[in-house]
């Protein structure tokens, strides 16, 4: 991978957090939390998980991509652990579209298991999110 890229979670459980360590890790990026520590510059692609079954954004997201503008990135694209979240990037899509930013794809719904007692990110999980940004990447590269 030749270009920078960073990835960031939003999380109300840990599953969104521990795909994108998975990400950080495949691809040797920084892996953050919305709202980040640091702020986003310069960088080609932005890969956002996430993990909160509201379909409304929460305003930590909102704030997060209408700060966003060409200079900071240019090429975002949502993943989300529940339908609920899939909804709330669509939405967010709509306000980084509206800063003349790319929306690569359309939200994508990464399978988690659901239990008595919260999510839990399995094999598949990895294996999916993985999979969602290579699709990504080659997508930004043709």
């Amino acid at each position: 991978m030749n270009f920078k890229m960073r990835v960031f979670f939003f999380k109300t459980e840990s599953v969104a957090e521990e795909l994108m360590e998975q990400l950080s890790r495949e691809y040797r990026v920084k892996a953050d939390q919305i709202p980040p520590a640091y702020p986003v510059e310069n960088e080609k692609l932005i890969l956002v998980c996430i993990d909160d079954g509201a379909s409304k954004p929460k305003k930590a997201l909102v704030d997060f991509c209408r700060n966003l503008d060409n200079a900071r990135c240019q090429n975002v694209a949502f993943s989300a652990t529940t339908k609920g979240g899939v909804e709330a990037a669509k939405e967010l899509a709509n306000i980084i579209r509206a800063n003349n930013i790319n929306v690569v794809d359309e939200p994508h719904l990464v399978p988690v298991k659901s239990g008595l007692f919260g999510s839990k990110v399995t094999d598949a999980s990895v294996a999916d999110i993985k999979d969602w940004a290579k699709h990504i990447i080659d997508i930004i590269h043709q």
